[in-house]
């Protein structure tokens, strides 16, 4: 069985101007093997191992935004993207991860309260705030007592 992502043919022909992947997609075209590389060509796009290689571009921009701000857990950090993003290669990914949440207005303007998840929690006077925990079913010792 075979499967198609509309408008994902167009990244065949964007290895041709990749800074990034130019090098390595032409060895392959031209059957060039470079020891000890693991790129490889299928069906028309470059893969390096198991991850498919995204050219620089609108399309890979569109990639890292859709990952960022989609889903139940939406504006997502640096990490969680990358680690969502692991199955595509792209080097430097981290520096363009990192440019697009930069622009995001909604990372930013969370970026204060994820920073320190406590500064809402700290009371402005003494006995403002209570809490106990209570805790039941502890084991009990020979003499019946509570540990």
């Amino acid at each position: 069985m075979e499967q198609k992502v509309l408008g994902f043919e167009f990244i065949k022909d964007m290895y041709k101007d990749d800074p990034d992947f130019y090098e390595d997609w032409l060895a392959q075209t031209e059957g060039t093997k470079i020891q000890g590389t693991k790129f490889f060509l299928h069906k028309g796009f470059l893969f390096h191992g198991n991850k498919l290689c995204v050219p620089r571009g609108s399309y890979r921009d569109l990639l890292i935004k859709k990952v960022h701000s989609s889903g139940l857990e939406s504006h997502l950090g640096v990490q969680k993207t990358l680690y969502i993003l692991q199955k595509i290669l792209r080097p430097k990914m981290i520096g363009d991860v990192q440019i697009m949440l930069r622009r995001c207005s909604i990372s930013q303007s969370q970026e204060f309260l994820s920073a320190d998840p406590t500064h809402r929690c700290v009371p402005n006077k003494p006995w403002e705030d209570v809490s106990m925990d209570f805790i039941i079913a502890l084991p009990r010792t020979q003499r019946g007592n509570v540990k």
